[in-house]
């Protein structure tokens, strides 16, 4: 008889989901981040306040000229220089912190939610739910980073230096700041109810960014991950792997909004030249003054320009994490449903895998199966013949566990695949996939040996069956693959991945298109 053991019945841990999930997911943004956030936020604050002073600095410069008052003149020339400088120093420190604040908030987020979808099995990510959450990841990081991240910051920015723009506005001349201040205020708000009116969709992020393909990684290598237990190993490999992030995008605003920012613009512009003049010309204000509110009418137009398309951005990319929340939220249902089962651990496989009128429903992932009724017994060969779509690969997933849902019994020395524990089941099989070869970033070694201890013989004599001793005799057992095997060719990749097959020595080897990509 097999060896088995009953696992014990793990009392259920229920899960608060929901508004909690939610608020995991976004403190995951300044999980071991905080610092940097804080210093991304007062840097902000005073390269917008030194922006503002150094335009009242300028102010101050045309008015001391046309004093000539030249101990005055130096005076504020030298609080000029010292003004700029600070505002070059800061505005280096900020883009240091901004930069790492992104790349740490993201990469948590990022690492969080991979750590809870490499703790699936097989069959609960071969339902609809693991594998949509992956492939919004892969379309949804770079617009959570661009319009969440750096749109909340930005959003933050323009807010502070309008506030302030308008407090310098009043104290310097009241009669002209109003009528500018309402003027920009009310334009802010009519181009975002704009921007919410002629919003169409969702912003599309690009997903050719090296996290997408972090992604695409551990989406097509799943199953390799699983069957090695490789879970903890690869995600400290895609946790430490460097990231680009993309720059900030500008998006085009209808032919509606772009029309009132223009009109927004040329009113202010028309107060501001018109009254601003009228003003100095009375000699109540000087040129310098008039001067300082041209410059500063920028800073009030800022909002006008962007606070729209941001805010709308910011939205959708917010319904974008509550989309992979509620999704995550399904994930960790499913592990808390597997808690609750008795499962049988198989500590080895002894005699066979049968079907007995095993019928597994088409999908858009995985082709159909039809009352299907096989034996597989212990050191014996099998091949499985077929045309496109018959539903080859579809059986070699449903031995490996992918499904749950499937009619007929399926059983591995006795069993039903129903009851075993996926983790014991995957030191007994290998599979290799042919369309679908999961490379990582890391050496021509660890990727054949998914990390696992390997006698030096086993290794050496896999490399000369897969035919890769021109590979290693040329460039090492050390050499990086790239990214997705990038660094390798086709060939290359395919014979990697069937070494890493056979050092594997499991019981159970299945191999699905072994050829494929081989001349």
């Amino acid at each position: 008889m097999p060896q088995v053991k009953k696992k014990k019945k793990k009392r259920s841990e229920t899960r608060r989901v929901g508004p909690k999930l939610g608020f995991e997911c976004r403190k995951r943004f300044f999980s071991k981040n905080l610092l940097n956030f804080i210093m991304t936020v007062i840097t902000i604050l005073l390269v917008d306040y030194l922006e503002i002073e150094i335009v009242v600095m300028l102010k101050d410069l045309i008015e001391t000229i046309e004093s000539r008052e030249l101990e005055l003149l130096a005076e504020v020339l030298k609080a000029g220089v010292i003004h700029i400088l600070a505002y070059v120093v800061i505005a280096l420190f900020l883009s240091k912190f901004r930069r790492r604040f992104i790349h740490k908030a993201v990469m948590h987020y990022k690492d969080y939610v991979f750590e809870r979808v490499l703790d699936e099995s097989l069959s609960d990510f071969g339902e609809k739910a693991s594998t949509r959450l992956m492939r919004s990841l892969s379309e949804d990081l770079n617009c959570i980073e661009t319009d969440y991240l750096v749109g909340a910051l930005n959003i933050f920015s323009i807010s502070y230096i309008f506030f302030e723009t308008s407090k310098t506005f009043i104290h310097m001349e009241a009669r002209l700041a109003w009528p500018i201040i309402v003027v920009a205020l009310l334009g802010t708000v009519f181009t975002i109810i704009l921007s919410f009116m002629d919003h169409e969709g969702h912003h599309d992020s690009d997903p050719s960014g090296n996290i997408s393909d972090q992604t695409r990684d551990l989406l097509g290598g799943f199953t390799v991950i699983k069957t090695f237990k490789a879970e903890k190993r690869i995600m400290d490999v895609f946790r430490h792997r460097s990231v680009e992030f993309s720059s900030d995008a500008e998006e085009e605003g209808s032919k509606t909004v772009r029309l009132y920012i223009k009109l927004t613009s040329m009113f202010v512009n028309a107060l501001v030249f018109g009254l601003g003049f009228w003003i100095a010309f009375t000699g109540e204000i000087s040129i310098g003054m008039v001067i300082a509110f041209i410059f500063l009418k920028g800073f009030m137009l800022e909002p006008v320009k962007e606070l729209g398309h941001l805010i709308v951005r910011f939205r959708d990319a917010n319904k974008k994490i509550n989309e992979i929340t509620v999704m995550m939220e399904r994930v960790e249902a499913r592990k808390d449903r597997r808690r609750d089962e008795s499962l049988v651990d198989i500590e080895a496989f002894n005699d066979s895998i049968e079907l007995c009128d095993v019928s597994v429903p088409f999908t858009p992932e995985n082709g159909a199966l039809h009352n299907v009724s096989l034996k597989i017994e212990k050191g014996k060969s099998y091949a499985v013949v077929g045309s496109y779509n018959s539903g080859k690969t579809t059986l070699i997933k449903a031995i490996l566990h992918y499904f749950d849902q499937y009619d007929g019994s399926l059983t591995i020395d006795g069993h039903e695949l129903r009851t075993i524990n996926p983790e014991s089941l995957y030191d007994d099989i290998t599979a290799i996939f042919g369309e679908s070869i999961f490379l990582f970033d890391g050496t021509v070694e660890d990727n054949i040996t998914m990390f696992q201890s390997t006698e030096r013989e086993l290794f050496e004599r896999a490399v000369e069956e897969a035919g890769l001793n021109s590979l290693v005799d040329n460039k090492g057992t050390k050499y990086p693959c790239g990214d997705c095997g990038k660094r390798l060719t086709p060939e290359e990749r395919r014979r990697v991945a069937i070494a890493r097959y056979l050092v594997r020595k499991t019981p159970v080897l299945i191999a699905d298109e072994l050829d494929f990509d081989l001349d």
